[in-house]
């Protein structure tokens, strides 16, 4: 994958993949207390999401649909570094309905997946030129930000990766098609997936998060070039809703949909810098990226 800057590729658990990365570390080996972090969270500066129809996972598989899903995403300015400085950090959510979530780890009240269901798969593209200005028009679903063939060519990737013969966890990792290079290079992406059968599967298991930085080392406080980046940039995400083939698999299995959507924050808590306060985005940014398996208090079907 093509490249026009330098990348650092963060923590790696569980079911959580980085491809691309010049290397791994962990967000502690940043100097970032992840407990402190879950805290900051809380309250991010900055906020949004793209909502879509989607599933209920305890009915068979595609019979029942349902509008309470998303992705949603938190921009946090000045998370400290415990040694001195800070960084700001971006978390790329999945937000389930409500009522496939039980709070707490109370697994005993958990509503039953149907077993038609397996993995849900995430993948997120981070495309360093890929973003807007406060004038601009954004769509979450994508049209306007990425070429319709683009846009195509990553929802039939993603779907025809899929692999059904075999348990959970046959997510496809898929390239950025030379479809979208006009619309920007990526840089690396992060790919996750989620067993839906499985009793201690969290909601937070198909989280991903991201760190943005113009630079490896710690800002000081009050330097808002990385936060001006994050806020302006837009994240592609693909989710596949894969399916468990009791069978022989053959060449005429159905291809399970694929939800693309492209998000951004839009959303700005009282005293955060906004949009309309920064600068463009710098082609030359070094990203420094994350995909973290949280530790959750809610559980997903």
């Amino acid at each position: 994958m093509a490249s026009n800057c330098p990348i650092l590729f963060l923590s790696l658990l569980a079911a959580a993949k980085l491809v691309a990365g010049d290397s791994v570390s962990s967000i502690s080996t940043l100097g970032i207390d992840p407990a402190k972090l879950d805290t900051i969270f809380l309250t991010p500066n900055a906020t949004g999401e793209a909502r879509f129809n989607g599933y209920n996972l305890s009915a068979p598989w595609l019979t029942n649909s349902f509008d309470g899903w998303g992705f949603r995403i938190k921009v946090a300015a000045d998370v400290p570094v415990v040694e001195g400085g800070f960084r700001t950090v971006t978390k790329i959510e999945v937000d389930a309905p409500d009522f496939l979530v039980v709070a707490g780890n109370d697994t005993a009240s958990k509503i039953p997946t149907d077993p038609s269901w397996s993995s849900l798969c995430q993948q997120i593209w981070f495309v360093p030129g890929l973003n807007s200005t406060p004038e601009s028009s954004f769509d979450p679903t994508c049209k306007g930000v990425l070429p319709g063939n683009c846009i195509d060519d990553l929802k039939r990737s993603l779907s025809d990766g899929y692999d059904n013969s075999r348990g959970p966890g046959r997510c496809p990792y898929e390239d950025w098609p030379l479809s979208c290079v006009t619309a920007g290079n990526t840089s690396g992406s992060v790919q996750t997936s989620l067993d839906t059968n499985s009793s201690t599967t969290t909601k937070d298991g198909i989280y991903g998060y991201a760190t943005l930085s113009d630079d490896p080392d710690p800002h000081q406080l009050g330097n808002f070039t990385a936060y001006d980046s994050a806020i302006r940039q837009i994240h592609v995400l693909g989710l596949v809703w894969g399916y468990m083939n009791t069978t022989t698999p053959t060449e005429n299995d159905p291809k399970p949909p694929v939800q693309l959507s492209c998000l951004r924050a839009n959303s700005f808590s009282e005293g955060s810098r906004r949009l309309s306060a920064g600068v463009s985005v710098k082609a030359t940014s070094v990203w420094l990226m994350a995909a973290v398996v949280g530790v959750a208090s809610a559980w997903l079907l």
